[in-house]
C-alpha cells in the first residue's frame, strides 16, 4: 500500500512529516510527497530511511510498482 500527497504552497514540512507519520503508522509502507517548489519527490519508507528524487532522477518504488520507473520531472510537466 502506498500514499502520495502533494505539498501545497502553504503547507509546512512539519505538517507534512506529521501526515507522513500518520500514513506509516496506519500500515502504509511507502509515502511519496511531491514538492512543486523544488520539483522533487520525497519517498518515505516504513522499514528504512527516506529518499529524495530530483528532476533528472528515475523515480520508482519497486516494492509497489515493480519495474515501472519514470523521470521525476514528468510529474511536474
Amino acid at each position: 500500500m502506498a500514499g502520495m500527497p502533494v505539498r501545497s504552497l502553504s503547507q509546512r514540512w512539519r505538517e507534512l512529516h506529521a501526515k507522513v507519520a500518520e500514513y506509516l503508522n496506519s500500515g502504509v509502507q511507502d509515502v511519496c510527497v511531491l514538492d512543486d517548489d523544488t520539483r522533487t519527490i520525497h519517498l518515505f519508507h516504513a522499514d528504512r530511511g527516506s529518499q529524495v528524487f530530483a528532476a533528472d532522477d528515475e523515480f520508482s518504488v519497486r516494492d509497489v510498482l515493480g519495474d515501472f520507473c519514470v523521470k521525476t520531472r514528468q510529474f511536474f510537466d
